[in-house]
């Protein structure tokens, strides 16, 4: 991600736009149902952020149930986290 983060604003000679977004509530699911759910939770919803992301392919960082997420400009940040919402 740091790699992706400087050529980003090399290339193009000017800042990024980062993102984070979180699943919440995710440490309930764990707690409730297990590691095995929680894990199957995770993967279902990187998939789906993933899939609301085609097109796009922002460099994405996991951590957990978060994701990092760097864009070349606000606009592109902007049309691009609205169609993750709508998902």
């Amino acid at each position: 991600m740091d790699r992706d983060l400087s050529q980003t604003q090399s290339s193009a000679g000017a800042s990024v736009t980062v993102a984070f977004i979180d699943l919440a509530g995710f440490s309930a699911i764990a707690d409730v149902y297990g590691d095995a759910a929680a894990i199957d939770v995770l993967e279902i919803f990187e998939s789906m952020v993933r899939e609301a992301l085609s097109g796009y392919e922002p460099p994405i960082k996991w951590i957990g149930d978060e994701a990092m997420l760097s864009f070349p400009e606000p606009e592109v940040a902007i049309q691009a986290l609205g169609a993750l919402l709508q998902a």
